[in-house]
């Protein structure tokens, strides 16, 4: 299972969660340069930091992000991939 799928799955988990939400992070704290976000939790370096301050809305929020980030990801490794024989 990648991160990506990880994440995915998580974050739908999370939609239906009451408070607190956990977080994110999957403690594979490595920052892609291009995208600007954790390979791991996909969030920016600003969401990591921000984390333990943020609201229960905004933490929802960022976990609505991830879902759309790992969604992209997702579609991006199966395009990368090939069709499947």
């Amino acid at each position: 299972m990648t991160n990506a799928e990880i994440m995915a799955e998580c974050a739908r988990l999370t939609s239906t969660m009451g408070s607190p939400l956990p977080s994110p992070c999957i403690s594979v704290c490595i920052m892609d340069d291009a995208q600007e976000l954790c390979t791991g939790c996909l969030r920016t370096i600003d969401e990591i930091m921000a984390w333990g301050a943020l609201s229960e809305p905004a933490k929802r929020a960022i976990w609505q992000k991830i879902e759309q980030r790992a969604a992209k990801a997702l579609a991006a490794e199966r395009s990368t991939d090939g069709p499947s024989t």
